[in-house]
């Protein structure tokens, strides 16, 4: 039987022992020792997707974005969650980064530390941004009736192969789709609107539409 000489040693080894049961047996945290866990468990882009599916085990990824498309989020959470990770050296948090995208190639290398402050795992992320000379002209448009201060494309809507085109201050007196009149010029900024269909890549106007009662000034 263990004696003591002082109540004060036994109180210290009583504590100690409380300490190690508390701590699970070990002097490590949250029961053991700290997590060489460094992956991800997944990698996502808002409003862009990755152009290959997310393993764990596999380091390099890319994706493709439009020339629109000037960023992206990056979300990046790690298996464990008390791992740190940083995106091109900058700790980032539980709600990701927003990354900035020039054009061409934007590469992110990713870092994920372990809660053991030892392992280490990196990853790396390639967006390519479209160019701004990808956007090509495809049609050039004109009222049948061309005329100046008709504000012809002031206002467009587009619907697959239907492009509706406002001209409010265009002049006519013509009535009706497709009516006549459309050279008249006597009923000031009356207004009207031009339908043009796609066919085979090609743009022609279907329709000359005017309010059934064209006024000037109505800016139909």
């Amino acid at each position: 039987m263990t004696k003591f000489r002082s109540p004060i040693a036994k109180v210290i080894l009583i504590l100690s022992i409380l300490s190690l049961i508390a701590c699970g047996g070990s002097g490590g945290s949250s029961g053991g020792a700290a997590s060489d866990d460094a992956t991800l468990a997944s990698l996502t882009l808002t409003g862009v997707d990755l152009d290959q599916i997310f393993q764990s085990a596999q380091s390099d990824y890319s994706a493709s974005a439009g020339f629109l498309v000037a960023s992206v989020h990056l979300e990046t959470p790690a298996s464990d969650p008390n791992t740190t990770v940083r995106v091109n050296g900058v700790l980032i948090g539980a709600d990701g980064v927003d990354l900035a995208l020039v054009e061409g190639a934007n590469v992110f290398d990713i870092e994920v530390t372990a809660e053991d402050d030892m392992t280490t795992r990196a990853y790396t992320l390639e967006v390519t941004r479209g160019a701004a000379n990808t956007f090509a002209q495809r049609a050039y448009a004109k009222a049948s009736n061309t005329d100046a201060g008709d504000q012809f494309g002031y206002s467009v809507a587009l619907d697959g192969d239907t492009l509706a085109v406002g001209a409010w201050g265009e002049d006519s007196n013509g009535t009706g789709v497709n009516g006549g009149g459309q050279a008249n010029n006597s009923a000031l900024a009356a207004g009207a609107v031009y339908v043009f269909t796609r066919s085979g890549g090609v743009w022609s106007q279907q329709a000359y539409v005017k309010a059934s009662n064209p006024t000037a000034r109505d800016q139909f």
